[in-house]
C-alpha cells in the first residue's frame, strides 16, 4: 500500500473524507473549504504548483491507458508527455477502463479546462484528444466540442500544426454527429490539408473518410465514394487493416444508396471478415447490423433478424447507447416488415427517446421517418403526417437530402390515404425529383409508384400504367419485394380493362 493510500483510508476513517466507492474518495464540502484555505496560507505557489502539475499528470496518464484500453487501434500522437506520477491505475480489461471512465469524465473535462486557462497548454490538447472517442461513443457531445475548439485554439495560439489538425479532425466527428454536414466538410478538409503537409499519412485517411461522410451525409453518394476509396487507398498503403475495413463498410453503405446491392453485400462482408480477424467487436457488430439492413430491404427478414440478434448479442457488453438505440431501431424494422407496427412503434419510440436525448439529429430524423410509416400501416393517417412532417423540418434544418426525400414520400403517403390527392401527387413528384438528383433508384420507383396510386384513382388508367412501367423496371433491377406488388397491380389494371 502506498502512502497516498495509507493517508486516505485514516482521513477517512475519521471522517475527514468520504468513500465514493472502492478506491475513490472526495472531500465533504466544509472540509474542502478548510483545506484550500490551508493550501493558501501555508504552501508556497511552487509548491502549488506542483501539485496541480503532478494531479495534471496523473490525469492525463490515466485517461491515456484507459483510452487505449477500450480503444487499441486508435490513431494517437507519440507525443503524451510520460511522467509515471506514483500509481496511475492500470486496465487489463475493457469493463474496468470502461467504468474508470465513467467514474472520472467529468473530472478530465475539468482538468482539460484547467490546464488551458493556466500554463499547461499543451497536457489540454492532450487531454482533448484522449477522451475524445469516450464522449463521442457515450454521445457527451456538448462538452466534447467545448474542450475540442478550446484545443483548437490553444493548439493555434502555440502554432503546433499536429495538435490544430487533429482538433479540426475531432470536431468534424462530433458536428457530423449532430447534423452540421457542412461544418464536418469545412472541419475534415482542413484538417486533411494539415495531415498531408506534415505528413501524417494514416490521420490523412481519417480525415479523407470523414470527408466521404460528410458528402455522404449530403446525399452526394458518388463524392463519397470517391473520397472512402481515396482513404482506403492511403490505409493499404500504410498497412492499416481496420481503416481499410471501415471504408469498405462505408463504401458499400453508399453503394446501397445508388442500388448496387451486390457491391454493397460484398464490401460488407469482407469488412465484416476482417474486423473478425482483427477481434474488434464493436465493428463487427455495427457491420453486421448493416448487412441485417440490406438483407431487410431486399426482403430476406429471416436472415436479417438473425443478424441483428449477433450484433445484440455484441451490443449488450458495450455500454454505447446509440448503437443499442441503432438496434432497437432496427427490431422494430423487423416488426413492421412482419406486419407488426404496433410493436414496431415501441421499439421506434424508445430509440428515439435516446437519439432526441443525445441530440443525434440525423439518426433522430430517420426514426421519425420510421414513425410515421409505423403510423401509416395502422392507418392512422394524421399521424403519419405529423411525425414525417417533424422529419421534413429537422432535415432541411441539417440539410439532410435522403431524409428528406424519404419525409416527403411518407407524407405523400399519409395524404393519399385521407383522399388528399393534390398534397399527395405534389409530394411523390418533388419525391421523384430529389430522389434523381441524388441518384437514389428506389425512392424514385417508390415516388413513381405513388404517382400510379393517384393517377388511378383519378380514373387516368393510361397514366397510372405507364408510372407502374417505370416504377417496375426499376424494382426489378433492384430485385426488392415491391416488384412483384407493382407487377400485380398492372396484372390489375390490364384485367379491369378486358
Amino acid at each position: 500500500m502506498s502512502d497516498a493510500e495509507r493517508v486516505l483510508l485514516e482521513l477517512a476513517d475519521r471522517y475527514f473524507l468520504e468513500r465514493v466507492s472502492f478506491g475513490r474518495f472526495c472531500f465533504h464540502e466544509l472540509i474542502r473549504q478548510y483545506a484550500h484555505s490551508c493550501v493558501m496560507r501555508h504552501e508556497s505557489e511552487s509548491g502549488r504548483r506542483q501539485a496541480i502539475g503532478r494531479m495534471l499528470g496523473y490525469y492525463l496518464q490515466a485517461a491515456d491507458c484507459a483510452d487505449r484500453t477500450l480503444h487499441p487501434r486508435r490513431d494517437r500522437w507519440d507525443a503524451i508527455p510520460r511522467q509515471s506520477p506514483e500509481g496511475p491505475p492500470t486496465f487489463r480489461m475493457e469493463e474496468d477502463a470502461q467504468t474508470w471512465m465513467e467514474s472520472e469524465w467529468r473530472n478530465l473535462i475539468c482538468a482539460m479546462h484547467y490546464a488551458a486557462d493556466h500554463e499547461w497548454s499543451r497536457q489540454a490538447i492532450y487531454l482533448a484528444d484522449t477522451i475524445a472517442q469516450f464522449l463521442d461513443e457515450t454521445g457527451r457531445w456538448e462538452d466534447a466540442e467545448a474542450i475540442h475548439y478550446k484545443a483548437l485554439k490553444v493548439a493555434k495560439d502555440l502554432e503546433i500544426p499536429r495538435a490544430i489538425a487533429q482538433g479540426l479532425l475531432n470536431l468534424s466527428v462530433i458536428q457530423w454527429r449532430t447534423g452540421r454536414f457542412r461544418d464536418t466538410f469545412k472541419s475534415a478538409i482542413a484538417a486533411r490539408g494539415i495531415f498531408h503537409t506534415i505528413p501524417e499519412p494514416r490521420a490523412e485517411a481519417i480525415a479523407l473518410d470523414w470527408i466521404g461522410l460528410s458528402m455522404w451525409s449530403a446525399s452526394d453518394y458518388r463524392a463519397s465514394i470517391a473520397y472512402f476509396g481515396e482513404a482506403r487507398d492511403v490505409f493499404h498503403m500504410v498497412g492499416d487493416v481496420h481503416g481499410e475495413a471501415i471504408c469498405l463498410v462505408h463504401m458499400g453503405i453508399s453503394f446501397w444508396h445508388t442500388g448496387r446491392y451486390r457491391e454493397t453485400l460484398e464490401d460488407l462482408q469482407a469488412a465484416l471478415g476482417l474486423f473478425r480477424d482483427l477481434g474488434d467487436r464493436r465493428w463487427e457488430a455495427n457491420t453486421l447490423t448493416n448487412i441485417g439492413d440490406v438483407r431487410l430491404h431486399l426482403g430476406h427478414h429471416r436472415d436479417a433478424a438473425k443478424l441483428y440478434a449477433e450484433a445484440q448479442i455484441i451490443y449488450r457488453g458495450v455500454s454505447e447507447r446509440r448503437n443499442n438505440a441503432i438496434l432497437m431501431a432496427n427490431v422494430g424494422n423487423i416488426k413492421l416488415y412482419r406486419g407488426e407496427p404496433d410493436v414496431a412503434l415501441a421499439h421506434y419510440r424508445e430509440a428515439l427517446s435516446v437519439f432526441a436525448v443525445m441530440g443525434n439529429k440525423p439518426h433522430e430524423t430517420a426514426i421519425l421517418n420510421d414513425i410515421g410509416v409505423a403510423f401509416f400501416r395502422m392507418a392512422k393517417y394524421d399521424e403519419s403526417l405529423i411525425h414525417h412532417q417533424r422529419a421534413l423540418s429537422i432535415a432541411d434544418e441539417t440539410e439532410n437530402i435522403y431524409e428528406l426525400t424519404r419525409a416527403l414520400l411518407g407524407g405523400a403517403d399519409a395524404n393519399a390515404g385521407t383522399g388528399r390527392n393534390a398534397a399527395a401527387l405534389d409530394g411523390y413528384r418533388r419525391c421523384r425529383s430529389l430522389s434523381r438528383k441524388i441518384g437514389d433508384p428506389y425512392l424514385e420507383a417508390r415516388a413513381l409508384n405513388g404517382i400510379a396510386e393517384v393517377a388511378l384513382h383519378n380514373n387516368d388508367q393510361d397514366a397510372a400504367r405507364i408510372y407502374w412501367r417505370q416504377a417496375s423496371d426499376i424494382f426489378d433491377q433492384l430485385g426488392v419485394p415491391e416488384a412483384e406488388t407493382v407487377r400485380i397491380r398492372l396484372q390489375c389494371l390490364g384485367a379491369a380493362e378486358s
